[in-house]
C-alpha cells in the first residue's frame, strides 16, 4: 500500500512539474509574442482603471503613456478624445457590461500633432459572475489615418480640378451617366448638371455614331483600358449635333467601375477644316500662283500648283526656300511686304483673318 502511495504521489508531482513547466512556456511564448507585436494589450478593474500593459512599440510614444496611465481611466488621460462621439457613449457602453471593437480616439501632441489609436475589449467575470473589468488589445493607426487623410486631401483636389476644368469631363456606368462636370453641362446645353444624371448615353450620341460609340465603352468597362481619341458626333439636349473628339479610360467611381470620358467640342476645328478645304479646292483651280504666309514665322503655310510650275520647283524645294529665299528678300523685307499686302486688301474693304 505504502509503495503503491508512493508511486501515485510521485506520479501526482510528475504532473504538477510538468503542467507547470507547459503554463511556464505558454508564458513565455504569450510574452514573446506582446513584444514583437505592434499591438499592446491592457487590463482595466471594475471601476475601469488601467491595470496592467503588455507589448506594443516602447519607441512610438506610448510606452511612457502607458505607464502614467495605470491607476487611470482612459477618459481621464490628458489629450485623449474619441474620434467620433464623446466619452459618455463610451461610459455607457462600459455599464451595460458589454464588449466594443474598433473604438477609435485621439491623442493630442505637444507639436500640435495628433496620434490615433483602435482599440477592442470584452468585460471579464469570475467564476462566481461577478464583473472584474475590461481586456482588451489596441493598435496605432495613426499612419493609417494620416494615408487616409491624405488620399481624401487628394480625391479633393482632383474633385476642384475637373469641376473647374474647361474641359468636358463625364462619368458613367453601364450605359448611364454619373456624374458630368460644369463644362460638360454646358457643352450639352444643359441647366445643369442634374439635367444629364441618369440619363442614357447613347441618347446624347448622333445616330450614326452609336455603335463606334458603344463599342468603345464597352472595351473599355470590360477590359479596363483606355481608348485613343476618336471624332464623334454627339447630340445636345435640344437635338442639335456638334463634332467631338473623345478619350476615355476605366476609373473607379463611388467604389465600382466605371468610364471616364473627356470631350473636347472640335467644331469650330472641323469647320476651320472645311473653310480650308474650299480654299484648297479653290486655290487649286487657278493658274496664278497663290501662296499663305504665316506671319508670325515668315513661312510657307501652303501654296497651290501655279507656284511649283511658275517656279519650275517641287513642293519640298519651295517649303525649304521659304518667302525669303523665293523672293530673294530679307525676313525684315519680307515682313514689310507682307504688312503691305495685309493694308491693301484691308483699304479695299477686305478683312483677313491673320
Amino acid at each position: 500500500m505504502i509503495s503503491w502511495l508512493k508511486r501515485l504521489s510521485n506520479c501526482m508531482f510528475g504532473a504538477r512539474i510538468r503542467g507547470e513547466a507547459a503554463l511556464r512556456e505558454s508564458e513565455a511564448r504569450f510574452r514573446s509574442l506582446t513584444q514583437l507585436s505592434s499591438d499592446w494589450f491592457w487590463e482595466q478593474d471594475a471601476e475601469y482603471r488601467f491595470v496592467a500593459f503588455s507589448g506594443g512599440d516602447r519607441e512610438d510614444g506610448w510606452g511612457e503613456y502607458q505607464s502614467n496611465a495605470i491607476g487611470l481611466c482612459r477618459w481621464e488621460l490628458p489629450g485623449l478624445s474619441p474620434v467620433s462621439g464623446d466619452w459618455e457613449e463610451h461610459k455607457a457602453l462600459l455599464e451595460a457590461r458589454k464588449p466594443y471593437r474598433g473604438f477609435e480616439y485621439q491623442r493630442h501632441l505637444e507639436d500640435g500633432g495628433l496620434q490615433y489609436v483602435s482599440t477592442s475589449g470584452e468585460p471579464v467575470f469570475d467564476a462566481g459572475g461577478n464583473f472584474k473589468g475590461y481586456r482588451g488589445v489596441a493598435t496605432d493607426i495613426t499612419a493609417r489615418k494620416q494615408a487616409n487623410a491624405a488620399l481624401q486631401e487628394s480625391e479633393q483636389r482632383y474633385r476642384a480640378l475637373v469641376e473647374w476644368s474647361p474641359e468636358a469631363i463625364a462619368v458613367h456606368r453601364d450605359g448611364k451617366m454619373l456624374y458630368v462636370n460644369p463644362a460638360a453641362a454646358r457643352l450639352f446645353g444643359a441647366r445643369s448638371a442634374q439635367d444629364l444624371i441618369g440619363r442614357p448615353i447613347l441618347d446624347l450620341v448622333h445616330p450614326d455614331f452609336r455603335a463606334s460609340a458603344l463599342a468603345r465603352a464597352q472595351r473599355i468597362a470590360e477590359d479596363g483600358i483606355s481608348t485613343p481619341p476618336a471624332e464623334l458626333k454627339y447630340l445636345r439636349l435640344d437635338g442639335t449635333s456638334f463634332d467631338v473628339e473623345v478619350q476615355g479610360t476605366s476609373v473607379a467611381y463611388d467604389g465600382a467601375p466605371a468610364v471616364y470620358v473627356a470631350i473636347r467640342d472640335i467644331t469650330e476645328r472641323r469647320q476651320r477644316e472645311e473653310d480650308l478645304r474650299r480654299f484648297r479646292v479653290a486655290m487649286d483651280a487657278t493658274s496664278d500662283s497663290v501662296y499663305l504666309v504665316d506671319r508670325e514665322s515668315l513661312r510657307y503655310l501652303d501654296f497651290n500648283a501655279g507656284v511649283c510650275a511658275s517656279l519650275g520647283l517641287t513642293r519640298e524645294q519651295v517649303f525649304a526656300l521659304g518667302p525669303a529665299g523665293v523672293l530673294s528678300l530679307s525676313r525684315e523685307e519680307v515682313a514689310r511686304l507682307y504688312d503691305e499686302v495685309i493694308a491693301m486688301l484691308a483699304r479695299q474693304g477686305l478683312t483677313i483673318d491673320e
